[in-house]
């Protein structure tokens, strides 16, 4: 009985948490006027964890299905040559800013003061809400073993969760019990593009399932890889501290050319806006507009 009680205890405190943190982003996103932004052609809705979190809830709850993409700065320079991956960014239902550099280079183009959304932090955010409302979760990606690994220790912190699939993504071919299982949320852990592009292709074939493509944030869960301390992560170094942890990140990382489109945006933003047209005047943003077309904020 004292055990039920202390269960009933912690899950109200959880929510008084969560309701607080969603006041806070709420009141601060009101501030600074959130909405979508296009970057590199690529719709970002720069916004905290909780509000993100909800957006995901909502499509769950109403099994409305599509997918979240968390982009960081490797995701935006890949997109500009990668022609799948572009599609399935445009295609997501809104796509996060995971990283402080894509935050930065916002704030840099002219939309200072947005908050940011980590993947594994949206992540355990979710899971969290999914426990409180008995919502069934999917975990789909990391290597063997490691999906099961990241669900007992999910559920040793949130008891009432449930978790209707696990499957590492090792096999080249979707497995058919997912389509079996078709759980409301799905973590689609497969790293970039391919996760992307799969979710993109399962969203036609779940469209129940609201997924959710969250890199290497299983292993975090399972607690085979280590988050950078938080001092480094507030000074937006938690991608360096994963490369020296896991040397193969040194090549995928684009810095000159991350850094160049940047500043094609910046100069985009210089020259302004054509009046009352809303297109850009500057050559840049012209070119920009012809390869991916206008996108409505």
């Amino acid at each position: 009985m004292n055990l039920e009680n202390e269960k009933i205890a912690n899950r109200g405190s959880r929510q008084r948490k969560l309701k607080d943190l969603r006041g806070d982003e709420r009141s601060m996103e009101e501030k600074r006027g959130a909405g979508q932004v296009l970057f590199g052609g690529v719709p970002l809705r720069p916004g905290g964890v909780m509000a993100a979190a909800e957006r995901v809830l909502s499509a769950a709850r109403e099994r409305r299905g599509g997918y979240v993409c968390t982009v960081n700065a490797t995701m935006l320079t890949a997109a500009q040559r990668d022609k799948g991956l572009r599609e399935a960014l445009l295609g997501a239902l809104f796509n996060t800013v995971d990283g402080l550099w894509v935050w930065r280079a916002l704030a840099f183009c002219g939309h200072p003061g947005r908050l940011y959304c980590p993947g594994v932090e949206l992540g355990e955010a979710v899971l969290a809400r999914a426990a409180d409302e008995a919502i069934p979760v999917g975990f789909y990606g990391g290597a063997p073993g490691v999906a099961v690994q990241a669900a007992e220790a999910m559920k040793e912190k949130y008891p009432d969760l449930i978790f209707s699939f696990l499957r590492h993504g090792f096999d080249p071919a979707t497995p058919p019990s997912l389509f079996a299982a078709a759980p409301p949320i799905l973590f689609v852990c497969l790293g970039s593009p391919r996760q992307e592009k799969e979710m993109r292709r399962l969203s036609r074939l779940l469209p129940g399932t609201v997924m959710l493509g969250l890199g290497g944030s299983l292993d975090v869960y399972a607690q085979r890889v280590r988050r950078a301390p938080k001092a480094l992560r507030r000074a937006g170094l938690e991608g360096l501290f994963r490369c020296f942890s896991e040397p193969r990140r040194f090549l995928r990382l684009h810095p000159f050319a991350f850094l160049r489109l940047v500043l094609h945006e910046k100069a985009a933003c210089r020259t302004g806006q054509e009046e009352g047209s809303g297109r850009p005047t500057s050559r840049i943003g012209r070119r920009r507009e012809r390869r991916f077309g206008r996108q409505n904020g």
